[in-house]
């Protein structure tokens, strides 16, 4: 082979609580919570949760359903303030292109907009403060 094995990591984990960090519903004593770590050069390095293989492939699963997520949000997003325009601009609202440029123009209406493109251009902003 091409490449040489890696050395296995030591780790060292706390023998009270089993390497979970917890003593019934309270915080083990003697690793402070730190269930599992490996010291090295001096240093105390440690994970916030075991390194098993069931907590390492939660881990990359909530990597992968926050992305999932991410996105999904993104497309309602878009999908909402897509169909909310057309409609709008189905109606005639925006028949005078230079009031586009009038902020209190805009500004009305976007406060003053009915009907299902007002519903769809609300749910859109209701949508993008999940992101904050």
């Amino acid at each position: 082979m091409l490449f040489d094995k890696q050395k296995p990591i030591s780790l060292l984990s706390c023998q009270i609580c089993k390497a979970t960090g917890f003593v019934g519903f309270n915080k083990c004593k003697e690793c402070r919570g730190m269930s599992a770590g490996h010291f090295i050069r001096g240093h105390w390095l440690f994970w916030f949760y075991p390194l098993t293989r069931y907590h390492l492939s939660l881990a990359k699963a909530r990597r992968i359903f926050d992305k999932i997520r991410f996105f999904t949000s993104v497309l309602l997003l878009l999908n909402a303030w897509g169909w909310g325009i057309y409609f709008t601009l189905s109606k005639g609202t925006f028949s005078n292109a230079s009031l586009l440029l009038d902020w209190s123009y805009l500004w009305s209406l976007v406060f003053n907009l009915k009907g299902i493109g007002g519903i769809l251009f609300y749910s859109g902003a209701v949508i993008l403060l999940y992101f904050w």
